[in-house]
C-alpha cells in the first residue's frame, strides 16, 4: 500500500555556507514555541528570543538588566543558580529542572528549563544556552483529569 503525501516536498538541503547557516539557525531562534536564551557565564541575559520575551512579558532591553536566575521564582533561585555554577565550572555539561517562572504581570508560570554549555574549539566554556518550555497548558490539563477523577 503506498501512501501519497503531495503536500510534502523534498526535504530542504541543510544550509553550505556561513550565510545561510546563520540565517537557519536565526529562523529557529525566532520561529521557536520554546523560550531560548542565551547566557554568558557570569549568568547575564545576552539575547532571547520572542517566545521567551512573552512568556515573562519583558522586552530583551528589560531581560539583559536581569540575571537570568532572578527571572525564576523566589523559592527555585538558590537550587537554580547551584546548578548553573556546576554548570559553569564544568562539573555537569548540561541540567533539566522544572521551575516557576516570574511574569512582568507579577504572575508566575510553571517551566521545563534545559540548559547547556556551549565551548570554543578548544573546549573552554564561551556562553550557556537555555531553552524553557511553558507547562501552564500541560498543568491545567493534569488539575482538569485530577478534578474529574475525584468525581
Amino acid at each position: 500500500m503506498s501512501i501519497s503525501q503531495p503536500h510534502l516536498h523534498a526535504p530542504a538541503a541543510p544550509p553550505h555556507t556561513v550565510k545561510q547557516r546563520e540565517e537557519w539557525f536565526r529562523a529557529v531562534f525566532e520561529g521557536s514555541a520554546l523560550g531560548i536564551v542565551v547566557v554568558d557565564l557570569q549568568g547575564r541575559l545576552m539575547e532571547a528570543n520572542a517566545a521567551f520575551q512573552r512568556m515573562v512579558g519583558l522586552p530583551l532591553d528589560e531581560l539583559r538588566r536581569v540575571p537570568f536566575v532572578l527571572l525564576g521564582h523566589p523559592d527555585d533561585r538558590e537550587h537554580h543558580a547551584t546548578l548553573f555554577h556546576r554548570l559553569v565550572d564544568g562539573r555537569l555539561s548540561s541540567y533539566q529542572l522544572e521551575l516557576r517562572y516570574l511574569r512582568a504581570d507579577g504572575g508566575t508560570f510553571p517551566a521545563r528549563l534545559t540548559t547547556s554549555l556551549a565551548r570554543d574549539d578548544d573546549g573552554r566554556p564561551r556562553f550557556c544556552v537555555a531553552m524553557l518550555d511553558d507547562l501552564t497548558q500541560r498543568t491545567r490539563a493534569e488539575a482538569e483529569r485530577d478534578g474529574l477523577e475525584e468525581r
